[in-house]
């Protein structure tokens, strides 16, 4: 008779039956857990630890089911089964609890060293990522059919917003950055919207939770109900209702609620605080209405300052204590050129937070360092606002170009990676993505726009940032032939011409830039929809030689701006453009007359751009000795602005004393950190002042792969080629700069400085 297999063994046992069985159930249970664990909002690793359990003592089940019934025998080759069967399942089950044990919820703090404004380090305990809490708090919605009691739905929102922000483990989201998402959605601005709306700005924003709530004002008083949403789902977590004779009795109300719901760190007791929301913005209505009025006309008009700051003016007579009405108040009387009335404001508005949570005052001393243009204290002030709380975005925005600049764009690329990590990801995202075309990782590029278009799906958007990388990579014609397929289907959406319009400016086709902004100018339907366009209309008149017809183009721009949009907030905008064409002209000596303009509005902002003349001069090819003095005098503001233009003004320097392998030398550091991409001109020029013409053909060359027509990059290739020996080549560039030049001004410098260089290597100009 033949011995019993073990397989036959197995099956008669019924081992893979019973231990299927036990599979069937444990899937079920664990299927349960994770019911319980989301509904309930329990830690996950609950559903970590039962599954370490359930598979771990899957071989123990299996030993039980096969020895069952099975006789122990002191024969047994293995000394009896029993007790090794015992101590085996022992084993696994004391494994299981092991591996269960380390399987330990996430740390809930972290210890952070930190620089007070003394320099002072210092160690704080912060919120780790498995702690934060993210809600966005949109406008309550009003019961009532009357109008004039709209403003209380944002008065809640962003009361509510101020009240949970006690707590550092809690970023909220306000509903004026929400408000930012309607568009997309084809909603009003501060317009009641549906809850599945709701949801999926709430999902855009990358926040845990929503709060949609409707309120009621009467002659007893306020009274609100809704609840607390989960945004992965849309479901409602926790009921939120309130009723009091005020607003703030309301909003405390709330705010409990919430918090009595969220997983809170009990570590971060300590560090936070529990003030009545009362004394967060402002306890008296009048202030109230004032500021929250005057904070939705400047959101729906940014152009009209008038009405916000009168509103802000009386929101502070209203109440003289309430910091962020006066900062309010300054931040908009800048906007209007008033600068020294806005300082003071500023100042007084820090004065007053001083009394807030820690976390409100950082956007105050944020706002007074930029308008003083002390910006060493800014950074110093946003790089701990980013360590103590590195859940929010501003400071990583605050914080994105002086990385660039004084870092290098790796540095910056680096800062947007953290951000995207920890804050506010779309938006991270979106940055990294134009900081790797900046730096030319294209493969990077496109990797980020594949992660955007998974995470924040938006096709026309994606097809956007498609064309966009075709264009910085080279490749003109597939992203042009992208945007006239879309317009062709989509002819009314502007940004895709608008788009088109960025795409042809690169690549210097200056003529098509023009037709194309004067069509988009003749459909244009909103401001919004010309001033792009216009813009576009200007740059390619002055990129073809045109300066006075591009000065025109502005006089009337600005004319049609002029009653939405303040003198100072123009002046200091156009000026940058207007003087680089000012010095293209041989009439280049009116940019002081511009700089003079800029300092009746902004005296700090024209000794800025005082300093940097110099700079634009020499990358213009204008050598101008007396501006060496001024370079010396600027060093102390290079230096507050950041290694970069330390290291542009010694490079200006060393040219106007004709120091150029120096100048070279500093250029090869820069592009060596990859700082500054713009300069590229005044790159090329320093090294082909010092004889390095190899190295200023690869900087022209990278440039022309995007720039194809752009004449001044034509011309300087050109230049170098033709001191390389290569009169062949420099014919062809040339000529291909003098057709986009061949109606310009007479008094345009660039083109006589072209058409000496065509006598010298023989090309016949018509």
């Amino acid at each position: 008779m033949s011995e019993t297999s073990f397989m036959q063994k197995l099956w008669s046992r019924q081992v893979p039956q019973l231990l299927g069985t036990y599979l069937a159930v444990g899937f079920g249970v664990l299927q349960f857990v994770e019911f319980m664990t989301s509904r309930y909002d329990f830690s996950g690793v609950w559903v970590d630890r039962y599954l370490l359990l359930w598979l771990g003592l899957i071989p123990a089940v299996a030993l039980l089911i096969y020895y069952r019934g099975v006789p122990p025998s002191s024969n047994s080759k293995l000394g009896g089964w029993k007790r090794w069967l015992t101590g085996l399942n022992v084993g696994l089950v004391v494994l299981s609890a092991c591996l269960i044990a380390g399987a330990d919820a996430a740390p809930v703090t972290e210890t952070v060293a930190v620089i007070d404004d003394a320099g002072n380090s210092s160690e704080r305990v912060i919120p780790a990522s498995s702690s934060v809490q993210r809600i966005a708090i949109f406008d309550f919605s009003n019961r009532l059919d009357d109008s004039d009691q709209d403003w209380w739905g944002t008065a809640y929102a962003l009361l509510l917003t101020d009240d949970l922000r006690q707590r550092p483990e809690i970023i909220t989201t306000s509903t004026i950055s929400l408000n930012t998402y309607y568009d997309r959605f084809s909603a009003e601005q501060f317009s009641d919207i549906n809850l599945a709306t709701q949801r999926r700005i709430a999902e855009r924003a990358s926040t845990d939770y929503f709060v949609r709530v409707d309120f009621k004002v009467g002659a007893e008083g306020h009274e609100a109900d809704g609840a607390l949403y989960r945004t992965r789902d849309g479901k409602p977590v926790q009921t939120l209702q309130g009723a009091s004779a005020d607003i703030y009795g309301v909003v405390d109300q709330l705010n409990a609620q919430i918090l009595n719901y969220l997983p809170l760190v009990d570590e971060l007791n300590d560090l936070s605080t529990d003030l009545p929301v009362a004394a967060l913005l402002t306890d008296k209505v009048e202030a109230l209405e004032d500021y929250i009025k005057g904070t939705i006309a400047f959101r729906k008009n940014a152009g009209e300052l008038d009405a916000p700051v009168s509103y802000f003016r009386k929101s502070l007579r209203s109440d003289p204590n309430c910091a962020v009405c006066a900062y309010a108040l300054g931040d908009k009387l800048y906007g209007q050129g008033k600068k020294d009335s806005s300082i003071l404001l500023l100042r007084l508005a820090v004065r007053l937070a001083d009394v807030l949570p820690e976390r409100e005052q950082y956007g105050y001393k944020s706002t007074l360092f930029n308008v003083q243009g002390d910006y060493t204290n800014l950074y110093r002030l946003m790089e701990s606002f980013r360590k103590v709380y590195p859940y929010e975005y501003y400071p990583y925005q605050a914080l994105e170009y002086h990385y660039e600049v004084t870092y290098g764009l790796d540095s910056a690329i680096y800062l947007m990676q953290t951000a995207a990590e920890l804050s506010n990801r779309e938006q991270a995202l979106i940055r990294l993505y134009r900081l790797h075309l900046k730096a030319e990782n294209f493969v990077e590029a496109e990797n980020v726009i594949k992660d955007l278009e998974q995470e924040f799906p938006d096709e026309e958007v994606t097809s956007q940032r498609y064309a966009e990388l075709y264009r910085a990579s080279g490749q003109i014609d597939k992203a042009r032939k992208m945007l006239e397929d879309k317009i062709a289907v989509d002819p009314l959406n502007v940004d895709l011409p608008n788009q088109l319009l960025e795409i042809e400016h690169t690549a210097g086709n200056f003529a098509a830039v023009e037709k194309l902004a004067r069509k988009v100018l003749s459909n244009a339907v909103t401001r919004t929809d010309s001033t792009t366009a216009w813009n576009y209309l200007i740059r390619a008149k002055a990129g073809m030689g045109q300066i006075r017809a591009a000065f025109e183009e502005f006089d009337r721009y600005e004319a049609s701006l002029i009653k939405v949009v303040p003198k100072n907030v123009l002046v200091s905008r156009n000026y940058p453009a207007k003087s680089i064409y000012t010095l293209k002209t041989d009439d280049y000596e009116k940019v002081y007359e511009l700089v003079d303009e800029l300092g009746n509005y902004d005296p700090e902002l024209e000794e800025l751009y005082r300093c940097y003349l110099p700079i634009q001069m020499i990358a213009e090819g204008i050598r101008e000795e007396e501006e060496l003095k001024k370079l010396e005098e600027c060093e102390d503001k290079f230096t507050q602005m950041g290694p970069l233009m330390a290291q542009l003004g010694e490079m200006v320097k060393a040219v106007l004393t004709d120091k150029h392998d120096e100048a070279a030398a500093i250029v090869d550091e820069i592009l060596l950190n990859k700082q500054s991409p713009d300069q590229a001109l005044l790159f090329a020029r320093a090294y082909r002042w010092t004889g390095r013409y190899d190295s200023a053909i690869t900087v022209l060359e990278k440039e022309l792969k995007s720039q194809v027509n752009h004449p001044e990059i034509l011309l300087e290739y050109a230049t170098t080629l033709h001191l390389q020996g290569k009169s062949v080549e420099a014919q062809q560039a040339l000529s291909r700069a003098l057709m986009v030049w061949e109606n310009a001004d007479e008094n345009f410098r660039s083109k006589r400085i072209a058409l000496e260089l065509a006598e010298q290597i023989g090309l016949e100009v018509s």
